[in-house]
């Protein structure tokens, strides 16, 4: 693998264990996929974004077949109903269980399960046959990383016809700090009629402890140059495996290589890295914790780098 891939995989933290056992890739993303989300603090940051709550509660899991089911009901910050609500199936497909299949249904009655979320064993009185599937709709899940998942919709075959549109595309990423969401809306000429027009909506996972209590969120800069990636790799599968991230509120942003050079010359070793963290405290848990001491010592003599902890700059239109 060259430099560039290695990089790649790695700032996702793409640690592959072998081939997974039968069902073992599906006990891990729907780990990822359980819970609550909260995207307050998108919304914080830019007012093109609206704070949206989701719950995903795990249903029918006595059920001997090789699904999962999920129940998810979505809400706007002031709204009177969901916005959203919507069961899903999933399952492991392909020659050796690669890739997660889910499979969109609508309920006939929505209404009677808003709050069912908080008592996911009312399911058991629902019937498959109360179930309407949405065809085009599903997504196909592939594991980017050790604790990410990556997945949409296919083309257009997903029909909608919400706000003059003929077909919707859904793109979502499945990480330990939460998900992010992107829908939208075409019309026939592939013109977007609705949804976000630059990204989707970030929903970070709700938590008691104390990474996810501060809410005045920090940018991580880091720039620099590396010498020698293939031992920078090790460094790299490290960080990933400590958790540290997660365990403070963190996730990665942007990262080289550049998809475009506007200006300047960048040498061939050069790093950038960009990450959020909740607030300022967060950044400095992360880089103080006795467990990155050690971890950053496998980057001595092989990386420069400037670190900084910026401000967030809200978006406003």
């Amino acid at each position: 693998m060259s430099w560039r891939g290695r990089w790649l995989a790695g700032c996702a933290g793409l640690l592959w264990l072998g081939p997974a056992t039968a069902g073992e890739l599906l006990d891990r993303f729907m780990a990822l996929q359980v819970g609550e989300f909260d995207s307050s603090r998108q919304a914080r940051l830019d007012t093109r974004y609206q704070v949206a709550r989701w719950h995903i509660v795990e249903i029918w899991a006595d059920r001997p077949d090789p699904e999962r089911w999920v129940y998810v009901e979505s809400w706007m910050e002031g709204g009177e109903r969901p916005y959203l609500q919507r069961i899903a199936s999933f399952v492991e497909d392909g020659a050796d269980g690669a890739v997660i299949r889910s499979t969109r249904y609508r309920l006939t009655e929505p209404s009677n399960w808003v709050g069912a979320w908080r008592e996911p064993g009312r399911f058991a009185e629902l019937a498959l046959d109360a179930l309407e599937a949405v065809p085009g709709c599903g997504v196909a899940f592939t594991r980017t990383g050790l604790d990410r998942f990556e997945g949409g919709t296919s083309g257009s075959a997903c029909a909608n016809d919400y706000r003059g549109a003929t077909y919707a595309v859904s793109t979502t990423v499945l990480d330990e700090s939460g998900l992010d969401n992107w829908d939208r809306g075409f019309d026939q000429q592939g013109r977007q009629v609705w949804g976000p027009a630059e990204r989707g909506y970030r929903l970070l996972r709700l938590r008691a402890d104390a990474a996810s209590a501060c809410e005045d969120p920090v940018r991580l800069l880091v720039w620099g140059s590396i010498t020698n990636r293939e031992r920078f790799g090790a460094y790299v599968g490290a960080l990933a495996r400590s958790g540290l991230y997660t365990e403070n509120g963190g996730f990665y942003e942007a990262r080289t290589p550049a998809l475009t050079v506007l200006e300047g010359e960048p040498p061939p070793g050069r790093a950038v890295l960009i990450a959020q963290f909740p607030c300022r405290e967060a950044v400095e848990r992360f880089w103080r914790d006795p467990r990155y001491d050690e971890i950053r010592k496998l980057r001595e003599g092989i990386a420069e780098f400037e670190v900084m902890v910026l401000p967030s700059v809200p978006y406003r239109p």
